[in-house]
């Protein structure tokens, strides 16, 4: 099986690309990776013998292959479903491009679209909405305008809502905590409050007298809240 990928004329395995986009040993596996996908008894294939082959053209080709190259090796991967593997290489990509710190130079759109393929075609497929949620919010080198369309993009095809209405919600637990921390912090306050709309009441059932009532409210919202005539 491995033989159907690997030419006679195989180059070097000490060949290192360092992504350079006129590098021959993209003709070779690119023909090697069109001949597998034509062959679908090729399915079984494994990702290791797959990285197996692709590495006696390019050493270390989750680091060093040219982007349209690697592009078309994880479109292969995922063809194969191995979703994993396509995960682990192109994290791995990632963190050798200058936006992680890395030496090699990845323009914003091809950053983009590996992040897309990682997002949604491999950690979505196979583990799930909140990892690939996590993988969008704990990566430092997208914008914000761009998490954000890809968040709205994963609640979409999550069958969500757009706006990501489950983070703006507090648990009920939350709310008691807040609700018993204003209690507590306002106390004296709301008594008053209560107490004044007690009186009032009163005053509509004729207990007490109006005029009374009136100059005990001012006298309040003068302790209380420093309000004067």
């Amino acid at each position: 099986m491995e033989k159907q990928l690997l030419p006679t004329n195989i180059i070097s395995k000490s060949h290192l690309c360092r992504r350079k986009t006129n590098c021959a040993c993209q003709s070779f596996i690119t023909s090697s990776l069109s001949t597998l996908l034509a062959d679908n008894s090729l399915k079984v294939l494994s990702s290791e013998v797959l990285h197996q082959a692709i590495s006696v053209y390019c050493a270390c080709p989750e680091v060093h292959l040219p982007f349209s190259t690697f592009l078309n090796w994880m479109q292969t991967e995922l063809y194969l479903a191995h979703y994993s593997a396509c995960e682990k290489y192109i994290r791995i990509y990632l963190s050798h491009s200058k936006q992680r710190g890395g030496e090699f130079a990845l323009p914003e759109n091809e950053y983009q679209e590996l992040m897309e393929i990682l997002v949604f075609h491999c950690i979505y497929i196979h583990r799930g909405y909140d990892s690939a949620k996590d993988c969008i919010a704990q990566d430092q080198a997208m914008s914000s305008q761009s998490k954000a369309a890809f968040m709205q993009r994963l609640n979409e095809i999550d069958g969500r809502p757009l706006e990501v209405v489950k983070e703006m919600k507090m648990s009920s637990t939350q709310v008691k905590e807040k609700v018993k921390v204003f209690v507590i912090k306002h106390k004296w306050k709301l008594f008053l409050m209560v107490a004044c709309l007690a009186l009032w009441m009163m005053v509509k059932a004729r207990v007490v007298d109006k005029g009374k009532l009136v100059k005990l409210v001012k006298r309040v919202l003068y302790v209380v809240f420093g309000f004067e005539d």
